[in-house]
């Protein structure tokens, strides 16, 4: 008798984690909603994150936050820098050429 009361609870509690899981889920991760106004993702992202997590994220490498699905990047300044560098160069050359 105790054992199918037991079952009974085991199957309505398991059924219930599985049915409220999703709702759970998206409500903690509001901020990848696309249709949400961006001022509320942003707010939602920066309440999920922890303060070593946002400082990882001033850098210009960030080993990712796998607890929220974001990945980790890398971003060359090298290749940026250079790359403003040699607009600005034809900038100024077609400055001149229009001389």
């Amino acid at each position: 008798m105790f054992c199918k009361i037991l079952e009974r609870f085991t199957f309505v509690g398991l059924m219930f984690l599985f049915t409220i899981h999703p709702v759970i889920s998206h409500a903690q991760q509001l901020f990848r909603d696309e249709n949400a106004p961006q001022h509320e993702r942003i707010m939602d992202l920066m309440n999920q994150l922890t303060v070593e997590e946002k400082i990882s994220l001033l850098i210009a490498s960030s080993p990712g936050i796998p607890r929220l699905n974001i990945d980790k990047y890398y971003k060359e300044y090298k290749i940026e820098k250079a790359r403003r560098i040699a607009q600005d160069k034809k900038d100024m050359e077609d400055a001149v050429r229009k001389k």
